[in-house]
């Protein structure tokens, strides 16, 4: 799998992720304030970035060691 498709399939999936969050926060709470809408935006950026940084990790450490552990 190349890298561009990766990082899509990614930002796809912690997007519907936050559309789930969002959808369940705003059944518990109703009407969602400016404030509520800025922090889910930045949890949004903030797994964004957290799970590409992983990503960009394992591939590293699969580039360094095709084989795998111990072989």
């Amino acid at each position: 799998m190349n890298d561009r498709r990766r990082l899509i399939i990614i930002i796809i999936s912690v997007g519907v992720g936050s559309l789930i969050s969002l959808y369940i926060v705003k059944q518990r709470l109703g009407n969602l304030k400016r404030e509520d809408y800025i922090q889910l935006g930045f949890n949004f950026l903030f797994a964004i970035a957290v799970v590409v940084g992983i990503a960009l990790l394992l591939q590293n450490m699969n580039k360094k060691n095709p084989n795998g552990p111990g072989n």
